[in-house]
């Protein structure tokens, strides 16, 4: 998982250790001013004092009041440092990284190969939190660091609950994806925390270079368990994901556009505020729903359109915006579960983007182009189904290759031929 290595978070933990640094963030601006301007001066005199050597009042109160910033200054700097130290030693004792996992699951379970009317989302469990399975909790019990910390430092303080899947099944005619949720916390240190070296201790004296990690633990098993629940879909209508995990429900938007006679796809990089693989290619959204959204008021159900929503609004909609435009068809495509991250489920979307009015069709392309940020760019489908045939997939986020797999799927089934028909 790559880290956010922005100061933002690591200014946030070092506040939380030592709170008497909120005097110089928190308040009046004003007061801030004069407080870093009283300390500028103190200090350049005392080291005036220090450098020459000289008494500034000859009075010796006084000059060891100008002296004594100095050595403030100095215990400023060692406490400073012990502090960012520990910042460091958190992020390197922890082992997290972004490990170059390039292996496609080829775990898809795509609706295409099923026949069924609507998509419904069974919410009714969706405020109840699964917890960290037992299993799961004893084997990272005994972490060289604070977990807590950790999650502080690198996630943040906030741990707002996500939704998460129970179940697929196909119940009469109708596709059903019964959530649940789970804490954020626990999917930090299951999903994302896959390769970190849980014990200096090897369980297998035939492999003893080898880390014992989440990913040797599970991995195997989780991936056995979801392959053998998507081939036998087709018999059973149902299948559930890997039961250790908490399996936050993702959702992945592919976006396109028609304009010029041809399907425009969008495609953006992940940049700011993101948790992991910042600066990969990813397509046009994506992330996890947070539960509180799927609480409505009457209703234990909801669409494919209420799932993505806020997602698709808050990473695209919001920021290619340069005239009106609307949604047209959603259409889910089916599942993927992610290899890099210990079998984590995505729903991928296929979502077309118009506008209003269609002589702005043009307009939005250009502007989707020619942003200056160089987050989001179009591509055509030939341009997929070549990074496919070359399997060029350097620089892209980890599914994104089984994704374009099962977009290419569903564009070439005979449903989507018909469609067009």
């Amino acid at each position: 998982m790559k880290l956010n290595k922005k100061n933002r978070k690591a200014k946030a933990y070092i506040l939380y250790r030592f709170p008497s640094l909120h005097i110089f963030y928190d308040g009046r601006r004003i007061f801030r001013m004069i407080m870093i301007a009283v300390t500028a001066t103190l200090l350049g005199a005392s080291f005036g004092y220090a450098v020459w050597g000289r008494t500034f009042t000859h009075n010796g109160v006084f000059d060891s009041v100008i002296a004594t910033p100095i050595q403030t200054a100095l215990i400023v700097i060692l406490v400073g440092s012990f502090a960012w130290l520990r910042v460091l030693g958190y992020r390197r004792t922890s082992g997290i990284s972004d490990i170059k996992y390039e292996k496609s699951s080829g775990m898809l379970l795509a609706f295409s190969d099923h026949k069924f009317g609507k998509i419904i989302f069974d919410c009714t469990d969706i405020s109840h939190i699964k917890t960290m399975h037992p299993f799961i909790a004893a084997v990272l019990r005994f972490t060289v660091f604070d977990k807590e910390d950790l999650f502080r430092l690198e996630a943040g303080s906030l741990d707002v609950p996500k939704a998460a899947l129970d179940s697929v099944s196909l119940v009469d005619g109708d596709m059903i994806v019964k959530l649940r949720s789970t804490s954020f916390y626990d999917v930090f240190y299951t999903h994302y925390f896959a390769d970190y070296p849980l014990s200096s201790q090897h369980i297998d004296e035939n492999a003893p270079t080898m880390d014992t990690t989440l990913r040797n633990l599970f991995e195997k098993k989780a991936k056995e368990f979801i392959s053998h629940g998507i081939t036998a879909f087709a018999t059973e209508l149902h299948m559930t994901p890997f039961p250790l995990l908490p399996n936050p429900l993702g959702v992945t938007g592919i976006c396109r556009i028609y304009c010029a006679d041809a399907y425009l796809y969008i495609l953006r990089k992940r940049k700011g505020d993101v948790i992991n693989e910042l600066n990969t290619h990813d397509w046009s959204f994506s992330g996890l729903v947070e539960a509180h959204t799927l609480m409505f008021p009457g209703s234990m159900r909801c669409t494919v359109r209420d799932y993505i929503n806020n997602e698709m609004a808050d990473e695209l909609l919001t920021q290619i915006h340069c005239c009106t435009t609307e949604v047209g068809s959603v259409t889910p495509l089916g599942l993927v579960f992610s290899a890099k991250y210990l079998c984590q489920p995505e729903l991928i979307v296929l979502v077309d983007i118009c506008a209003s009015d269609p002589a702005n069709t043009a307009l939005i392309c250009d502007h989707i182009s020619g942003r200056r940020e160089g987050n989001y760019g179009l591509v055509s489908e030939e341009y997929l189904r070549g990074l496919l045939v070359r399997g060029e997939f350097k620089g892209y986020k980890d599914i994104f290759p089984d994704v374009t797999r099962l977009l290419m799927r569903w564009l070439d089934c005979e449903q989507h031929r018909q469609r067009l028909e």
